[in-house]
């Protein structure tokens, strides 16, 4: 899916209580206009702009410095679409207008652009002008510079299309319980394939489907999304579907939950020790969406039991015992708007303590987490990718990369290293050569396509105390990587990597880019490590 990096300013607040409160939010606003301009008296406009731009475009989430977009951008995309969050925007072009009639309904009861002006006309041409006089004419391209050495390590497999389709891979995944490879397109069709790339079997389903568990040996939940392009309908489904390797047993395909707002991950977990797996579904949505439980009922299926976030955004999962007490914790990363890693610590069954472990400024673009012990010292570290730049703001930006936080304790962390990447997407950490530290590989789905198409795909190999050399294979430029897994898919003891192709273009790419995807565009890679087959050299 296209993720956008931008929470819709106004998500006033946390649960669902922010829709009652909201009127209330309007009041206070309105009634601090005269003690605002008392406080503007004396102040240059300059100084003047930057006190209300840190008041209202700093309350829902980290301020965004202007320093982070190019003027133009901040002009043009950025500040008019934060304006209707704020009532002051030009009502010929107001988002509710460009929502379909069956969907604005649920986005008009999320009181997202209120009716009223939250601040005069005067005070939000002081925050324009304050960004506009503040931010550069243009970012630097920044440090991601590094040259690429060869990928050896691993063999590439690709998989080129076997039909006029183009490319559009919205789901891989690697069955270490049968050895092969499941595939899902945008074109509603889920695929079962063997590792050399052969497809043994394919099931239609309702929509896209974006993420998969195997459960057991004979079952295969599929998540799908419903409308992949930015939508706020429900048209989601979580379902099962008889599997056994090699085929799909389509007498035994049952829907388990549904109504779910565009989705894109879910995690299975029985936080609460009652013998019933639920589900924490992450409803990524466009302008509305949630983070939410379900909750097994007695005929297998899925119901809603607790709102944990309803706001857009919440991009992926992960269960784990943070902090020993033997229950399952959950962190999740919302990537709009506050864009922030969350933990949900579990009270022993009985509900959740939510703690915010780390927010990103709204225009970062955070695409995914993973939680590992990077430094081996038995607690759980956060590896972290920021590189969505389908949102109003695309550009190259020099903070787009990957990031290891580690763990200080109390679940405080702190930033060990910052590599730069462009439009980077997911990571997935493993020391992939067995030398005894952590390597990451990264997809970039919007990566520089006009001077290093090669690097929509990077292995950062640690050569220790987390230096890397960046590697690549021959024909990483033959997709447009969307979706990555990992998995001993030969079962020779070593890690392998599924890359995902979608070429559409979501932002642009040169035409020669544009035209080998489409003339020699491959669905997926597997690019089959070959640590265990062949000497590598060890350090």
């Amino acid at each position: 899916m296209i993720l956008q990096g931008l929470r819709r300013y106004g998500n006033f607040l946390y649960h669902p209580i922010r829709h009652v409160f909201l009127p209330v939010v309007v009041l206070l606003a309105v009634s601090c206009h005269d003690r605002q301009d008392k406080e503007n008296v004396g102040k240059s406009p300059q100084e003047a702009g930057e006190r209300l731009a840190r008041l209202h475009c700093g309350g829902c989430h980290i301020f965004p410095e202007p320093a982070l977009l190019e003027k133009q951008l901040w002009k043009d995309r950025v500040l008019p679409a934060m304006a209707h969050r704020l009532g002051v925007g030009d009502s010929t072009d107001h988002p509710l207008m460009k929502i379909p009639y069956y969907e604005r309904y649920a986005v008009e009861q999320a009181n997202l652009f209120p009716q009223n002006s939250l601040l005069s006309t005067e005070d939000w041409e002081k925050i324009v002008n304050y960004y506009h006089n503040s931010s550069p004419e243009k970012i630097l391209p920044g440090p991601d510079t590094a040259s690429l050495a060869p990928l050896e390590l691993f063999e590439p497999r690709p998989k080129p299309r076997d039909s006029v389709n183009l490319p559009l891979t919205t789901l891989v995944h690697i069955d270490t319980v049968h050895r092969q490879l499941i595939i899902g397109n945008r074109y509603n069709n889920i695929t079962i394939n063997s590792p050399e790339g052969v497809q043994l079997d394919q099931r239609p389903l309702s929509s896209p489907p974006v993420d998969c568990q195997v459960i057991g040996d004979t079952l295969l939940y599929v998540l799908s999304i419903g409308i992949m392009d930015p939508n706020d309908r429900d048209l989601g489904t979580l379902e099962s579907i008889g599997y056994q390797k090699g085929r799909w047993n389509r007498k035994q395909q049952r829907v388990l939950g549904k109504y779910l707002k565009r989705p894109v991950n879910f995690l299975l977990s029985d936080f609460d020790k009652d013998g019933r797996t639920d589900v924490f579904m992450c409803n990524f949505g466009h302008y509305t969406g949630s983070f939410t439980l379900f909750e097994k009922t007695n005929s297998g299926a899925f119901k809603a039991r607790q709102l944990l976030d309803n706001n857009p955004g919440a991009r992926k999962a992960e269960g784990v015992d943070l902090n020993g007490d033997g229950w399952e914790d959950i962190v999740v990363l919302m990537t709009q708007g506050d864009e922030a890693i969350t933990a949900y610590i579990n009270k022993q069954g009985k509900g959740f303590e939510q703690r915010i472990l780390m927010r990103f400024p709204p225009v970062y673009g955070s695409s995914y987490f993973e939680l590992t012990d990077w430094d081996h010292d038995h607690d759980l570290d956060i590896i972290y990718t920021n590189g969505d730049n389908a949102d109003y703001s695309f550009s190259l930006k020099n903070y787009h990369g990957v990031r290891c936080f580690i763990n200080q304790g109390d679940l405080e962390f702190e930033e060990l290293f910052f590599v730069p990447i462009y439009g980077a997407t997911k990571s997935l950490t493993e020391d992939f050569d067995k030398d005894g530290d952590m390597d990451i590989a990264v997809i970039s789905y919007f990566a520089d396509f006009e001077n290093t198409p090669e690097k929509g795909f990077v292995y950062l190999e640690n050569t220790g105390q987390s230096r890397f050399v960046q590697r690549t294979f021959e024909g990483s430029d033959l997709g447009r990587w969307l979706t990555m897994d990992k998995g001993d898919v030969d079962g020779d003891g070593d890690v392998d990597l599924l890359l995902g192709s979608f070429v559409y273009n979501a932002t642009p790419v040169p035409k020669s880019i544009q035209k080998t995807w489409i003339n020699h565009g491959v669905e997926f890679i597997l690019l089959l490590n070959s640590l265990e087959t062949k000497e590598v050299p060890m350090p």
